[in-house]
């Protein structure tokens, strides 16, 4: 669902771009349907902010509050966007997760700056809803490794986590080149947010991380 949301959004902010506002103003009408459907409150949280935020993009509107007051510090200011990946990139897990024939899930994650709890919090959400999980592998592939000490189950299943240390974009592409799919049942999942933008710095790198990427079967999500 969120993937759907996050999808009309975007075609939303190319109407307006484009000058079609007719087109801008029937996809908010199905953002606002979909959202309030079965849209999580978290995830119907965020799209409000990025609906509102393409209504005064499209017409012009000033926020109402002063300038000085909108100077607030710059996580409170970034919040909602680094909210509204995690929620879409959770959703795509939670679609994946609901094929039976899976057993074990392989995250790929590319934006753990300190521990992994998002994900132990997530899984045990998980697996309470649908259940069927009997491991999953985290591997964070992060500039700093982390000594936080994690749970080895979660709602009985194996939880195992690998860190792959790089210093630059050519780093990132050897992480990568190292990962295999241990299993048939494997499903394997790629988040990518804060990364991308990292791997420019190196021609081909985004090429090849990327075809990695696809050679697992693998879902992608994240944004830049």
């Amino acid at each position: 669902m969120a993937c759907l949301l996050f999808q009309r959004l975007m075609e939303c902010a190319k109407a307006i771009e484009g000058g079609n506002l007719d087109v801008a103003a029937s996809l908010l009408e199905s953002i606002r349907s979909l959202a309030s459907e079965k849209g999580r409150k978290s995830t119907r949280k965020v799209v409000k902010y990025c609906a509102e935020a393409l209504v005064r993009r499209a017409y012009g509107i000033r926020p109402l509050r002063s300038l000085t007051y909108l100077l607030e510090p710059m996580e409170h200011s970034c919040h909602p966007f680094f909210e509204f990946a995690q929620i879409t990139t959770e959703d795509a897990i939670e679609d994946i997760a609901l094929n039976p024939g899976d057993k074990r899930l392989h995250i790929i994650d590319l934006s753990i700056m300190s521990g992994i709890s998002r994900w132990t919090d997530f899984i045990d959400g998980l697996q309470g809803r649908h259940g069927g999980l009997q491991s999953v592998l985290i591997t964070s592939v992060t500039p700093k490794r982390s000594s936080q000490e994690w749970d080895r189950k979660v709602r009985g299943v194996d939880l195992e986590w690998k860190q792959l240390i790089y210093n630059s974009p050519a780093d990132i592409v050897k992480c990568f080149s190292k990962l295999r799919r241990k299993r048939k049942d494997e499903m394997v999942v790629v988040n990518w947010t804060c990364i991308l933008r990292k791997l420019l710095a190196q021609d081909g790198a985004i090429e090849q991380v990327l075809s990695k990427s696809k050679g697992f079967g693998s879902g992608h999500h994240g944004n830049c």
